[in-house]
């Protein structure tokens, strides 16, 4: 069977999107595919799959090309990407049960399918916030053209789900002013302008509306079908069942079922639980050491408070999370956060 580095499908037809913007603004396919080690005779082969580098070749050509802002590009890519542009996990969200449970398949595949932006999302008092930030540090140059085009893409799927899904507020680290304003008309929502992270805020309760192709065994096969077929990273340096779950867990911030794990897994519940109990642990344990040891992470390494590292690694308050981290290294959050500041003070000096 073809193994794939990107959901089956995506890689080819994200690049037809990009080559189809650059002909419709004059370019000549020559000038689209430059550098790319592409022709245009390879996408009409079904079996042809652009590497994650070709594709970022393609885009910094429109970028040089065309007389817009990386931003714009994006923005005006990404509303063309509809459900199908994500390949076969894109037909498995769009025959799942809701958006939010297509929005859950996503970002479990989130390395597959959004490879230049991370993705997380998390829920408070009935709001659900989405955030995208860029996932590579040589992207920088491109940062504005990645987050814009998986935002419009984001809007085009919550327009095909069938209803109305209004956006509270946009927070935007977009450097394009016009563009924003554009954006903010259209939508009619709040902004903040001067947020570090592009984010939007909903109605979480929107999100549960069922799906208009919703065909909850048609999803699950799909989706299992994509899971066999992707080449899963570090193929050469096997990970263990505990570092994939860690992965999983640190995509839906720390808030996992085993059933949902499990079913990312492909397994049944009692399964995992018995390859845990092989690797001598269990979900508890495994999820709660998961959790300090990024709340550890976030104390020495940022500047978020103790309130939204509790939020951040899952916990339902700062007193909880309190408790738990005292219990599991003998400090309080604070009292290790001062202690890492005076050894670095230390180690510097």
């Amino acid at each position: 069977m073809t193994q794939y580095t990107r959901s089956p499908g995506l890689a080819l037809e994200q690049c037809r999107l990009l080559l189809r913007y650059g002909l419709k603004k004059g370019l000549m396919h020559e000038q689209c595919l430059e550098n790319s080690k592409l022709n245009i005779e390879d996408f009409d082969t079904v079996s042809c799959e652009p590497s994650i580098e070709q594709e970022r070749i393609i885009i910094l050509n429109l970028c040089n090309h065309i007389n817009e802002t990386p931003a714009r590009i994006g923005y005006a890519i990404g509303l063309k990407v509809g459900l199908p542009s994500f390949g076969l996990i894109g037909q498995a969200m769009a025959s799942s049960a809701s958006l939010k449970h297509a929005l859950d398949i996503a970002l479990r595949y989130s390395q597959e399918v959004f490879h230049f932006t991370n993705i997380n999302y998390h829920v408070k008092n009935d709001n659900f916030d989405l955030q995208w930030e860029i996932a590579h540090a040589e992207d920088e140059e491109l940062k504005d053209f990645y987050i814009s085009r998986d935002f419009g893409a984001c809007l085009t799927i919550m327009r095909s789900s069938g209803h109305n899904i209004p956006i509270k507020e946009l927070s935007t680290s977009l450097s394009d002013e016009a563009l924003i304003k554009e954006i903010v008309e259209e939508l009619s929502c709040d902004v903040n302008v001067e947020s570090k992270v592009m984010s939007i805020t909903v109605d979480e309760k929107l999100l549960h509306l069922p799906m208009p192709l919703l065909n909850a065994q048609a999803s699950q096969t799909l989706e299992s079908l994509c899971y066999t077929q992707i080449a899963l990273p570090n193929t050469n340096e096997k990970m263990s069942l505990s570092e994939k779950i860690g992965q999983l867990l640190r995509q839906h911030q720390y808030i996992l079922t085993r059933d949902d794990a499990a079913n990312a897994l492909c397994v049944s519940s009692r399964t995992l639980a018995r390859h845990l109990l092989n690797e001598k642990t269990t979900w508890r344990t495994l999820v709660a050491t998961q959790r300090i040891a990024e709340a550890k992470h976030l104390l020495s390494h940022s500047d978020d408070s103790i309130e939204l590292i509790s939020e951040k690694v899952g916990f339902s308050s700062s007193s909880a999370f309190s408790l738990a981290f005292k219990r599991a290294c003998a400090k309080t959050p604070s009292e290790y956060r001062k202690h890492y500041s005076i050894q670095a003070k230390t180690k510097t000096a």
